[in-house]
This record gives structure tokens, sequence and C-alpha cells, in this order.
């Protein structure tokens, strides 16, 4: 009982880093899976929704 509770713990710390690090990774021209063009990436729509 006391591997699988490891485990588990193990898996969820993980689940939870790759949640907090992957927006780091992504590109700023495709927030939440959307292309945006590099010239309307800093405007304030995007930023707003961003920020959000």
């Amino acid at each position: 009982m006391t591997p699988g509770i490891i485990l588990s713990s193990v898996l969820l710390a993980l689940v939870l880093l790759l949640a907090l690090v992957l927006p780091s990774i992504t590109s700023p021209t495709v927030p939440f899976g959307v292309r945006v063009p590099d010239g309307h990436v800093g405007d304030p729509v995007v930023v707003a929704q961003s920020r959000r």
C-alpha cells in the first residue's frame, strides 16, 4: 500500500510541475491555442485576455 501512495504522490507532483512549466514554454503568439499575428501580440485586448 505504501508504494502505491508514493507512486501516486510522485505522479501528482509531475503533473503539477508540468502544469506550472507549460505556459512558459509556449510561444507568445499562440496564447490559448489560438495563433495571434506577431504584430498584434502586444495589443491591449490580447494582453488583457492573457492576464485574465
